[in-house]
């Protein structure tokens, strides 16, 4: 049996027969976790949900969605793109670790503050849309 880190892939040889996909990303053993989440999405998440979703930006993006061993709060799995917003119990130093994480597999990421939501949305999206736009893994760049 293959002894899976939740950080960091596999190399091609461990992963004969085994999707990245499955390893990575929405692993089946968290899926009550994040269903949990969905239903108790704060309320600055559901403000920028609200803008994403149903491909309003050209993208899909999925709500908290499951990469390693943790649990993103939106993620574009065409584009790689993770985003996180951030409210009063998050630890800035252990976000920084989980972040470095998830780059570490290709992942770019953005961070907003609750207050960034609620001050700045327009800005915010804005920023969104720059990152989707400039994405190399968009289809046509």
């Amino acid at each position: 049996m293959i002894k899976l880190s939740p950080i960091f892939p596999l190399t091609k040889g461990e992963l004969k027969g085994v999707s990245e996909m499955t390893q990575y990303f929405n692993r089946e053993n968290e899926k009550q976790k994040r269903q949990i989440l969905r239903s108790n999405s704060p309320l600055c998440e559901r403000i920028i949900w609200k803008e994403i979703r149903n491909k309003q930006l050209g993208v899909r993006f999925r709500r908290q969605f499951g990469i390693a061993s943790y649990v993103i709060d939106f993620y574009c799995p065409n584009l790689r793109i993770a985003i996180e917003i951030d409210g009063p119990t998050h630890d800035p130093k252990e976000d920084q670790v989980r972040q470095s994480q998830i780059e570490s597999l290709g992942v770019t990421f953005l961070r907003f503050t609750n207050q960034d939501v609620l001050n700045s949305k327009d800005e915010i999206m804005n920023e969104i849309i720059r990152l989707i736009e400039s994405s190399p893994l968009r289809r046509g760049n």
